[in-house]
Parts: structure tokens; C-alpha cells; sequence
């Protein structure tokens, strides 16, 4: 359940606004609370795979209230592309019109007393209503360049699989006007220190003793529950049988093979999820450290080692399921309204995404994702030559880029975490470990990045990289 502050909460405040306390608008319009935190509930209900038959149709009627942009439209319309929320002959526009969020289901409500129930639809639907339309207007903005092409013509199809409309349109990897640029420049003390640090230092082997360390914070901003005790406990039990692998030399291909063989088939224990989940990344993390120190100072890891590690991360753990078939019953009868098929391990997602946090955050479309993953690594390419960006800023706006984009059903932020460490180890430094990091400091930092504010995160980043390089150096002064 979200806080107070959510969307349905904050029309509760709008509500309440002004109203005299004692007056029978405040004490009724103070009763929809509940209601619209339990509306909230069920809104991020809709908004994930549906899982459970209970909340079947009030997934398909939310969806097609929140995510209706292909089916609402007018053609030609910007880039209605397919499989948004629908496949082309199953079309939430064929679902009943308001207030569609009337089901049984939300009837029952324990939140909401009978009197009051009318009052708490209107409100929902005025939440998604106006949540829909913002929405709509957005992709309208973004996608303008492709509003006069007829959709399944060849000027449209060739439009939407290169990914230049959203890429265009949010611009991840212009360097100035993401914020890094100016970034880079207020921070040349800091990272003067830190060059000056780490030249006297053996970051390569200092990289691999924190590998434990760094793996535990990638999975602990997951919601990874287990310890930096527990991180060092099965890095320890896994030393003897790494060591017999010689992981530098050992292609990324290979690495879903290897973790496999250490971990416990999927299955309902969320312990056993969690423990494979670290022990996939301290496995990945290892083989970073080694196969970067044998390749310093190159560019970083190609397209298809990006992959191989996005399967490292899911592999025998609860974020593999993001992978499945997502279902939901079909109106017609003995059929499926299938919302994307099963996306092998490693491939790149096949539907359309948002995140619960904001709602208005656009990421690319499933048809622009190979195209803008392509240029990605472009992008990192010619900026390592060029040189413009200190290695450590570089690797902040790489993570960020990635993460715009969100390449995977699942495991897009643990992949972008390897990204970093991997270019950082061969540019000669540590991998980043952030003391008392919470997860929520991490997402609003890399939220903010996203966004154009990367002081937060940079500064977090270079910060971390300091700390660990003075107490090596105080070490070694011992």
C-alpha cells in the first residue's frame, strides 16, 4: 500500500482543503481515506502481472482506464504501437465504459461503508480518469513525429523499430543536457583526489575484496532482505569452487551454467530466492573483477554479455516469473488475453512498462527497445574514446541511460549496477559501495538522474569511491 501521499490520498487532501472541521463535509469526506488508500492498494494491483483470478477483471478494467493509449486514440495516431496493453484482436476498448471500476470485487470493499460506496467509485474514476488523460497526452506529445504515418505502413514500422522518437524526445545519453556536463565540472576537486588516491593504491585486487560487499547493496535496493554477514558467508563457502574456475578466461555465455550448478531450483521459499539472488551476483560480480582486470581500460562488456549477466540476476529467483507468460482470462470463452508471451531469459522484454511510483515516467516501447540498446552501447563507445566525461561521471550517466531505457522484464537495475562496476574495474576503480545506503536514497537518486538532476547521485558515487580508497590507503600505512 502506498502512503497518504499517493493519488487517491492526495484528492482525499484536495477534498478536505479548506473545510471547516466541524462541518459535516469535513467528517464525511475525512471517512474516504480509507478508501482512497485502498484504492491505491488495487491500483498497483492492476499494474502488476495478474496473479490470482480474484483480481482478474479488475486488472483488465483498471488497465484499460490507466493504459489505454493504443486502443483510445484516433488513426493515425502517434505511434499507436501494438501489444501496449493488448494483442491486436483482444482491445480493452471493447471492455464496458465507465465506472468500469464497479465490480464485485470492489463492492466488497471492507474499507468502504455501503452509504458511501457511489462516492468512492466517482473518486476512482476521477483519479484514473485524469491519471489516463495525462498520460495520453504525453505519449501524444512524445510520439508527435509519427501522428501522420499510417500505422502498418512501412514508414511507420521502420519509425517505430528505431527508436529514435522516445530516444529524441528524452535525449539520455546528451551529456549536457542530463546535468553531467555541469556535474563534472563543479566536482574536478573531488575527483582530482580521488585519481590522486587511487594511483598509489592495487585497485584491481582492492575491487575484488569488496565484491562480497557491493553485491549484498546491488540486491539489498531489490528488496533483498540478507545481510553483508550473509553476503560474506556464501562468498566464503563459494571461494573454493571459484577458485577452480578460471573465470577470466571463462565467457559470459558460460556463467548461467556455473551460478545454476550452486543454487536451488525456483521455488515458493522466499529465503531460497533471496540467498540465490545474492549468490547469482556475488558469482557475476567475481567474474567482473577478473575478466575486467584482464582487459583494462577497454570500453566494457558488448551487447551479448550484458545479456548473459541480465540472466545471472533472475536465474532460480522470484524475478525470473517476470519472464513467464503474463495471462488473464479471456472474454471468449476457452480463450487467453495473453499480455505478452514468455520471454526467454535474456531477451529483451516484449510489452510495454510503467512504474508505480510515477505513473507519467515513459519508457520505450517494446519495438524501440533492440534499436536503443543498440546505440547504447554506441554511445559508451564513443564516449570512452572521446574522453569528454571523467570515467566515474561517465559510468553514473551509463547506469542511468540503461535504466531509462529498461531493457529486461526483470533484473534492468542489478544488470545496470554490473554495467558500472564492469566499466569502472577496467578504467582502474573500486566498485561502488555506498555506506548506509537505504534502497528508497538509491531510487530517488537514480529517479532524479533519470531526470536531468544527477548531482545526487554523482556525488553519492564519488563519495563511496573516496571513502574506500583512504581507508586502503590508511591501511597500507599501518
Amino acid at each position: 500500500m502506498h502512503s497518504e501521499k499517493g493519488r487517491g490520498a492526495v484528492l482525499w487532501y484536495g477534498m478536505i482543503k479548506g473545510t471547516d472541521k466541524d462541518s459535516s463535509d469535513y467528517t464525511r469526506n475525512k471517512s474516504l481515506r480509507s478508501c482512497a488508500i485502498d484504492f491505491e492498494r488495487r491500483l498497483d494491483l492492476a499494474n502488476s502481472a495478474p496473479t490470482t483470478a480474484i483480481h482478474r477483471q479488475e486488472t483488465l478494467e483498471l488497465r484499460a482506464l490507466t493504459h489505454g493509449f493504443p486502443c483510445q486514440m484516433p488513426t493515425p495516431c502517434a505511434l499507436r504501437m501494438p501489444q501496449d496493453i493488448c494483442t491486436p484482436d483482444e482491445s480493452p476498448c471493447n471492455l464496458p465504459g465507465p465506472p468500469l471500476i464497479s465490480t464485485p470485487n470492489l463492492q466488497k470493499s471492507k474499507h468502504c461503508k455501503a452509504a458511501e460506496h457511489i462516492e468512492y467509485l466517482a473518486m476512482s474514476n476521477r483519479i484514473l480518469s485524469s491519471m489516463q488523460q495525462a498520460r495520453l497526452a504525453l505519449l501524444k506529445k512524445i510520439y508527435k513525429p509519427a501522428a501522420h504515418l499510417q500505422k502498418g505502413s512501412i514508414e511507420y514500422e521502420r519509425l517505430a523499430r528505431s527508436g529514435r522518437v522516445w530516444e529524441d524526445y528524452f535525449m539520455p545519453g546528451n551529456s549536457l543536457k542530463m546535468g553531467y556536463v555541469d556535474v563534472q565540472r563543479r566536482m574536478t576537486g573531488l575527483l582530482d583526489e580521488i585519481d590522486h588516491l587511487r594511483g598509489r593504491l592495487p585497485v584491481m585486487d582492492l575491487g575484488k575484496t569488496l565484491v562480497a560487499e557491493y553485491a549484498q547493496q546491488s540486491v539489498m535496493i531489490e528488496n533483498n532482505p540478507l545481510s553483508v554477514t550473509d553476503a560474506i558467508r556464501i562468498s566464503d563457502r563459494l571461494r573454493g569452487g571459484l577458485e577452480q574456475v578460471d573465470l577470466a578466461s571463462t565467457p559470459s555465455s558460460e556463467l548461467a551454467r556455473l551460478v545454476t550448478a550452486w543454487t536451488t531450483p525456483r521455488g515458493a521459499d522466499i529465503t531460497e530466492s533471496a540467498t540465490n539472488e545474492l549468490q547469482n551476483h556475488i558469482i557475476a560480480s567475481q567474474w567482473i573483477a577478473e575478466n575486467a582486470a584482464a582487459k583494462a581500460g577497454t570500453a566494457g562488456l558488448c551487447e551479448a554479455e550484458v545479456r548473459d549477466l541480465a540472466v545471472v540476476s533472475v536465474v532460480n529467483t522470484d524475478s525470473e516469473s517476470a519472464y513467464d507468460t503474463w495471462r488473464t482470462d479471456s472474454k471468449k470463452a476457452g480463450g487467453n488475453l495473453v499480455w505478452g508471451s514468455r520471454v526467454p531469459l535474456g531477451e529483451y522484454r516484449n510489452l510495454p512498462i510503467s512504474v508505480r511510483s510515477n505513473r507519467l515516467k515513459i519508457f520505450p516501447y517494446p519495438q524501440e527497445v533492440p534499436a536503443c540498446m543498440e546505440r547504447f552501447f554506441q554511445w559508451r563507445d564513443l564516449q570512452h574514446r572521446e574522453k569528454a566525461l571523467h570515467p566515474l561521471i561517465l559510468a553514473c550517466q551509463m547506469t542511468a541511460y540503461f535504466v531509462l531505457v529498461h531493457p529486461f522484464p526483470d533484473g534492468n537495475g542489478r544488470t545496470s549496477r554490473m554495467v558500472k562496476q564492469d566499466y569502472l574495474a577496467r578504467q582502474g576503480y573500486v566498485p561502488v559501495v555506498i555506506r548506509n545506503l537505504q534502497r528508497e536514497d538509491y531510487l530517488r537518486m537514480i529517479d532524479g538522474a533519470s531526470q536531468g538532476k544527477p548531482e545526487e547521485f554523482v556525488t553519492a558515487v564519488l563519495e563511496a569511491q573516496l571513502a574506500v580508497l583512504h581507508q586502503a590507503s590508511a591501511r597500507l600505512k599501518m
